[in-house]
């Protein structure tokens, strides 16, 4: 249990400095590949545009501290997000595609 609260208060820290300070998510970072990975892995394929983005900012606003980075990223990345998987790729493959994962 100790661990898990020690975990938590490195990520709330993490977060203050790293993702909440910054002006907006960084490509190629750890924080954002897992955003991207968190929020595009259960998007609907064959959706309509309101309820795909409506699917991913459900999955932000149940992050905490992470919301605000997670709203960041989708403001900046949901229509590229959107028009790849509804091109084929892969919701997986989408971070990969969009450079915030190798």
């Amino acid at each position: 249990m100790n661990f898990l609260f020690v975990i938590g208060c490195w990520l709330s820290l993490f977060v203050v400095d790293t993702v909440i300070a910054a002006p907006s998510v960084r490509e190629a970072d750890i924080m954002s590949c897992a955003l991207c990975t968190l929020v595009t892995e259960t998007v609907p394929v064959n959706a309509e545009p309101a309820a795909f983005f409506q699917v991913m900012f459900s999955r932000c606003a149940r992050m905490g501290l992470m919301a605000p980075a997670c709203e960041q990223l989708i403001d900046d990345h949901a229509k590229r997000i959107f028009l790849l998987v509804r091109s084929g790729v892969e919701p997986k493959n989408v971070c990969t595609k969009l450079r915030m994962c190798r």
